[in-house]
């Protein structure tokens, strides 16, 4: 932790300090409340004050007030500390906004106490921060997921012609060229975007001209088989795509969202013909957008793979599917990582038939603690069988 010690008495912030450092935390120390003010309102800002009462400038009860009024997204936790230690005294530094109170002469002990208790705060405020921008996340994707849908209400599915040809070796038989063009064609139309005309081409595997590239993923747990989607654009295109799509000019950043949802529903239409033939994958992220490889971060190798180019009116995306093996893995649960996903149910101790987590479940930090945590509560042996991100897909997620 990044802790702040604010406090006038230089022997006060040298010993706080000390103790601190010594407990391996960052500090900052500053003699007076106008710089632990400024210190709390930087970007980079400790996460956690220790604020003398009295003080030079501001003193800790002012800068507990202008912290709260400055409505910040994550408000650092704040310990006031004062040789003032009358009940009226500690309601009062509360009530300022601290979350608080130390009495001095402080005891050493007592304060990395008090600190391990704001760690565990501050941690449950920053995974619950991290929850809500994942939620708000999540409903301007599926708005706008909505209003793509939405334009093309009424619309019914034309049959595409499948021309099958023989699939390229690691790429599942229902993933072969004429396959492939024929959903995607559908897909397209029934998206509105009109008639489209495709052509396969081998040489690099990336849509000439591609500025943007947007990821999906799909599993086929029966055959160990990872397959990539890279759905490619130009940024003139996607401008087109928006207008195609939406029937308005594409706001703000919005394109590389539309770019993101037509994958989605393209990676849908792919796994779902899957499904129906063979029963058994699952796409389990949400599909990526960012911008086409740049030298300092270059797309991974290509192998395996297949691409091609749908062209619809005047603008035309690139769609390439790379195939890679992917067996589970199984593992202790101290060896899990956020993002692995589960190949086999995990079952509630001592409840036979009730699954805690199923198939295809992303495991996230919460996940993975609850998990290590059943290994330790009798648990012994625990092994976990999980897919691990396919080169391309940490690409993109990482």
């Amino acid at each position: 932790m990044k802790i702040l010690v604010a406090d006038d008495d230089p022997v006060c912030r040298t010993v706080a300090t000390t103790v601190l450092q010594k407990a391996l935390h960052e500090t900052v120390a500053v003699p007076d409340g106008t710089a632990a003010l400024a210190a709390l309102l930087a970007p980079d800002a400790p996460q956690i004050a220790i604020l003398d009462w009295m003080m030079p400038g501001l003193d800790g009860l002012e800068v507990c007030a202008k912290l709260r009024a400055a409505n910040l997204k994550m408000r650092p936790f704040v310990i006031i500390q004062s040789a003032r230690g009358e009940k009226a005294d500690i309601v009062a530094g509360l009530d300022s906004g601290a979350d608080d109170y130390l009495a001095k002469p402080v005891n050493p002990g007592e304060l990395l106490a008090r600190v391990r208790a704001a760690e565990r705060m501050i941690f449950h405020q920053c995974e619950l921060k991290n929850q809500i921008e994942a939620m708000e996340l999540l409903i301007q994707r599926y708005n706008l997921l909505g209003e793509i849908a939405g334009r093309q209400a009424g619309q019914t599915e034309i049959a595409g012609v499948e021309n099958p040809q023989p699939a390229q070796v690691g790429l599942p038989a229902e993933l072969a060229d004429g396959k492939v063009e024929a959903i995607v064609a559908r897909t397209l139309k029934e998206l509105g975007l009109g008639e489209n005309r495709s052509r396969r081409i081998l040489e690099t595997g990336l849509h000439p001209a591609a500025e943007f590239t947007a990821w999906a993923g799909i599993i086929l747990p029966g055959t160990n088989l990872w397959v990539d989607l890279l759905l490619e654009a130009s940024a003139g295109d996607l401008e087109k795509l928006c207008k195609k799509s939406l029937r308005r000019a594409g706001r703000e950043l919005e394109a590389p969202g539309v770019l993101a949802e037509t994958h989605t529903i393209l990676s849908a239409a792919l796994k779902t013909r899957i499904q129906t033939r063979d029963g058994n994958a699952f796409a389990p992220l949400l599909s990526r957008v960012r911008p086409t490889q740049t030298p300092e971060r270059p797309l991974p190798r290509i192998l395996n793979h297949r691409s091609h180019v749908f062209a619809f009116d005047d603008c035309s995306l690139g769609l390439t599917l790379v195939a890679s093996e992917c067996p589970p893995r199984r593992m202790d649960p101290k060896q899990l990582q956020p993002l692995d996903i589960l190949a086999e149910p995990v079952f509630i101790p001592g409840m036979a038939g009730v699954p805690l987590f199923t198939p295809g479940a992303v495991l996230n930090t919460r996940h993975i603690e609850r998990l290590a945590a059943m290994a330790l509560d009798g648990g012994d042996g625990l092994q976990v069988s999980v897919f691990q991100l396919s080169e391309i897909a940490r690409y993109f997620y990482h």
